[in-house]
């Protein structure tokens, strides 16, 4: 068995959307940075709020 993280065979839908998630993070801070928009900045301040992050 090799060291890291284990791999599911069949990814749970849990797994897929949590990919998902990260991919559409890491597009929006790929848009947005430095620029002076308002809105990407909120986002990234109030992620935590929905991801479970810090609580």
């Amino acid at each position: 068995m090799g060291r890291g993280t284990p791999r599911l065979a069949f990814p749970t839908a849990m797994v897929l959307r949590q990919r998902e998630d990260a991919e559409t993070m890491a597009k929006l801070a790929e848009l947005g940075w430095g620029k002076d928009a308002p809105a990407y900045r909120q986002f990234f301040t109030t992620v935590g709020d929905w991801t479970g992050v810090g609580s």
